[in-house]
């Protein structure tokens, strides 16, 4: 499957690059979150992912709905998700996940497809079918896949019937306007990035945090590994430009990045995170330790100060 650039840039009708570099940040920002959290929590990261996202499911419930094949048709049609009714017998049926944007993040950030994060469509499912339907629902990743993700989904509770309707795909009624796609991925994957903060924090406490800054810095650490060494600042602030897809300039001991997306959502540890990213990210490639000694959210730019050890 390819990256949301080679799908947008290679697509009849390309998206603008600071549309790009939206999307990229935001996976960038929910990699940074969630991918080190299976060995910092243990079992408990991928319940954790689950709870954030049965909310979105809830959120993204706005109607009720007679049968299965009707809720999935309409979340199709309201989120970045393309869910299909693959086939029904006893009280299971089987779903065909074709478009994910949760799997385009583990693509691009080089997270193993099945893994913790794709928790996060599991509780998604479990969350929207409930509350479009009425019934509690356990889904299950059967096989996980580049193109498409296939998922068991039963009752919770014995004496509970999933009402199917037609087993039916819904690619002919899946079209979307590129841009409209575009919004949803965003309006997904910002939602999906608060949540999962709201529910590590509460979950964890604040120690979540100082969790959440070490796996954002050996995340920065790995995706250094990508680029060749650098013996200064300048040279830093070129690799995470290419890396981060937003303008990036060294001024100093200072870094400024233009654009990012993050400052909006308005949340602290997870601009925490992506400090820690930028920390792991500078060591390795400067082969020195880097601390980040001061952060300012500013407009158009933010501003990083950095420390750099001899």
């Amino acid at each position: 499957m390819p990256t949301y650039t080679n799908l947008f840039t290679e697509s009849l009708v390309p998206l603008p690059r600071e549309r790009l570099a939206k999307l990229a940040q935001l996976s960038k920002a929910l990699a940074s979150l969630t991918s080190l959290m299976p060995r910092i929590l243990g079992s408990s990261a991928s319940s954790l992912l689950a709870i954030a996202a049965r909310r979105m499911g809830r959120e993204l419930a706005r109607e009720k709905h007679e049968t299965l094949s009707q809720a999935l048709a309409e979340l199709s049609r309201a989120s970045a998700w393309r869910v299909e009714l693959l086939s029904y017998g006893g009280s299971e049926a089987t779903l065909v996940v074709r478009e994910c944007p949760v799997r385009q993040v583990c693509f691009f950030e080089g997270m193993s497809v099945g893994g913790a994060l794709c928790a996060t469509c599991r509780g998604l499912l479990e969350g929207y079918i409930h509350s479009a339907l009425g019934v509690a629902t356990v889904v299950a990743t059967l096989g996980a896949g580049p193109n498409a993700c296939v998922c068991r989904v039963r009752p919770r509770f014995g004496g509970e019937q999933l009402r199917v309707g037609e087993v039916r795909g819904v690619s002919e009624g899946w079209k979307q306007g590129l841009e409209s796609y575009v919004d949803k991925v965003e309006g997904c994957l910002s939602r999906l990035i608060e949540l999962t903060y709201q529910v590590l924090e509460k979950g964890v406490g604040r120690q979540a945090i100082v969790a959440l800054s070490f796996s954002a810095r050996r995340f920065g650490a790995m995706r250094s590994l990508l680029y060749e060494r650098c013996s200064d600042l300048e040279c830093v602030a070129r690799a995470l430009a290419r890396e981060v897809e937003l303008p990036v300039r060294a001024r100093g001991s200072s870094i400024e990045i233009e654009g990012c997306p993050i400052k909006r959502l308005g949340l602290d540890g997870v601009c925490r995170s992506l400090t820690a990213f930028i920390e792991g990210f500078a060591s390795e490639l400067l082969g020195k330790s880097v601390r980040v000694s001061s952060f300012r959210r500013g407009d158009p730019a933010c501003v990083i100060d950095l420390e750099v050890g001899s």
